[in-house]
C-alpha cells in the first residue's frame, strides 16, 4: 500500500470541498498589453488564473529600462500579503516575485500585485523568464503558462502659447493667449484654469490679469493629460524718485519746486501732479513749481503735511503712482552772534542759517531777506535788500555790531534784531 503524506491528504480534502481544479490543472500567469501616457506613472497588474494547491512560486519578468523607469509596487493580493514569505525585488530591467508557505494556497483567479512604472518613450515587452518562472507543490513543478505583455508609450502632447500683446501694463486685464496644440492623439479637450478669464474659443482666452497665474489643461483622445502653467508677462514699471526744494512747505514762503527723476526705463511721456491741496497739473515736464497758497490756513487747522501724489505714464501707456509727503511749518531761523572773517575758510561770513540744520543757509524759506548792520554809534556800515548770507564784514574792525533783519514772507514780515561780534 502506497504511503500518502499528511500534507498531501489535507490538500486533497481542501481541493475536494472547495470545488477547485486539481493541482495538475494548467496555471496561467500573464501581463497585459497597455498604453501609457508620457510623464504619468502607471500601474501594471500581474494577473493569474487557477493558482490552487501550490506552496511556492518564483516569477521573473523583464522589461526595457530605456523605455520604463521602475517606481515600485502596490496592491498586493491580501492572501499573499498576510501568509507565508512573499517578496518582490527589482534590478534594472527585471522584476522578481517569490513566495513560500508551509501549506498550499488557493487563490483561484485575480491580481497578484501591481507594478508602477514611469514611461520615458518608445515601446517595451514584458517578457517572462521561462527558465526561472515556475509554480511548485512539494518541490514539484506545476503545469503553468506564462503570457507576455507589452507597453506602448503614447505620443507626447505639445503645447505652445502666444501672449497678445507680448507684455501688458501691471494692473491691467488686457492680455490674450492663443494656444497651439500638437502631438498626443487628437481630438483634444481644452480646460483653461484661473481667474479672471474669458474663454473665447477652445484655443483662445482673453481678459487675463497682468501677473496672473493660469493653467491650460489639454486632454487628448486617449485620456492623456498635459498641464501648462503660465504667467501673464508684464512690463516693468518706472522707478521714480521725487525731490523737493525746499524739502518743507514753509509758511513764510510756501513755494516748492518738485523734481521727478526717472531711475529706470522706459521713457516717461506724462506727469500728473496732484499737490495735496486740491491743485493739480498735467504736464510732460519732470520739474514743476507750486505755491501752497492755503498753507497758513491749513496749518491753522492742524495740518502738518501735504501728500503729493504723482502719476507718471511711460511710452507704453503704463502708469506708476508715487506718494510723497511734505511737511508744513514755520521757518527755523538761527542768527549767529559771532563770525571770523580771517580768510581761513571757516565762519568767514555772517550766515543766516536754519536752526534745525546749521549747514543750510536761509534762502528758500523766505521770499527774500533785508539786512542792515550798524556800528555802536548807530552808523550804518552795511545794507542789502536781498541778502544771501555772504557779508564778510567788509572793512569793519573787530568789535560788536548791531543788525536788523527783515525776513520777507508770503503772509508777513518777520523782524529779527540783535548783535554780532566780528573777530578777525
Amino acid at each position: 500500500m502506497r504511503k500518502v503524506s499528511y500534507k498531501y491528504f489535507i490538500v486533497s480534502i481542501l481541493l475536494f470541498f472547495a470545488g477547485f481544479k486539481t493541482a495538475s490543472s494548467s496555471i496561467r500567469t500573464y501581463l497585459p498589453d497597455v498604453e501609457a501616457c508620457p510623464g504619468t506613472v502607471f500601474s501594471l497588474p500581474l494577473y493569474f488564473e487557477d493558482v490552487n494547491g501550490v506552496d511556492s512560486f518564483n516569477l521573473v519578468f523583464n522589461y526595457d529600462p530605456s523605455v520604463l523607469v521602475y517606481r515600485g509596487f502596490e496592491n498586493i493580493h491580501p492572501v499573499l500579503f498576510s501568509e507565508g514569505d512573499f517578496t518582490i525585488s527589482h534590478i534594472s530591467g527585471q522584476v522578481r516575485i517569490n513566495f513560500n508557505h508551509i501549506i498550499p494556497i488557493f487563490l483561484g483567479d485575480g491580481v497578484m500585485a501591481e507594478f508602477r512604472f514611469e514611461p520615458v518613450t518608445g515601446t517595451s515587452l514584458f517578457n517572462w523568464d521561462l527558465a526561472e518562472s515556475a509554480y511548485f507543490f512539494e518541490n514539484i513543478n506545476q503545469d503553468a503558462v506564462f503570457d507576455n505583455g507589452s507597453v506602448v508609450i503614447l505620443p507626447k502632447i505639445d503645447i505652445s502659447l502666444q501672449q497678445i500683446p507680448e507684455e501688458v501694463c501691471p494692473g491691467s486685464f488686457e492680455a490674450s493667449v492663443i494656444a497651439t496644440v500638437g502631438g498626443g492623439t487628437p481630438p483634444y479637450v481644452y480646460q483653461w484654469i484661473g481667474s479672471p478669464i474669458q474663454v473665447l474659443s477652445d484655443s483662445i482666452a482673453r481678459n487675463l490679469a497682468a501677473d496672473g497665474a493660469y493653467t491650460l489643461r489639454i486632454t487628448d483622445d486617449k485620456g492623456c493629460v498635459k498641464d501648462t502653467v503660465f504667467k501673464i508677462k508684464t512690463r516693468k514699471l518706472n522707478e521714480v524718485q521725487i525731490t523737493a526744494t525746499p524739502d518743507t512747505v514753509f509758511l513764510s514762503n510756501p513755494a516748492v519746486t518738485f523734481f521727478a527723476e526717472n531711475l529706470s526705463d522706459p521713457f516717461i511721456t506724462n506727469y500728473l501732479w496732484r499737490f495735496g491741496d486740491g491743485d493739480s497739473l498735467n504736464t510732460t515736464e519732470p520739474t514743476v513749481p507750486h505755491v501752497y497758497v492755503g498753507a497758513k490756513e491749513f496749518a491753522k487747522q492742524g495740518g502738518q503735511e501735504y501728500e503729493l501724489v504723482l502719476t507718471v505714464t511711460n511710452e507704453f501707456g503704463c502708469d506708476t503712482t508715487i506718494i510723497y509727503p511734505i511737511a508744513v511749518r514755520e521757518a527755523p531761523v538761527f542768527i549767529p552772534n559771532v563770525f571770523t572773517p580771517n580768510g581761513d575758510g571757516a565762519n568767514d561770513e555772517f550766515k543766516i542759517v536754519r536752526d534745525d540744520d546749521k549747514t543750510k543757509i536761509i534762502s528758500d524759506e523766505y521770499l527774500r531777506l533785508e539786512l542792515v548792520v550798524f556800528n555802536r554809534w548807530g552808523r550804518k556800515i552795511y545794507s542789502n535788500d536781498n541778502y544771501k548770507s555772504d557779508w564778510d564784514g567788509g572793512n569793519a574792525p573787530d568789535g560788536v555790531y548791531f543788525y536788523v533783519l527783515n525776513a520777507i514772507g508770503f503772509y508777513k514780515i518777520d523782524t529779527y534784531k540783535g548783535s554780532v561780534h566780528i573777530i578777525r
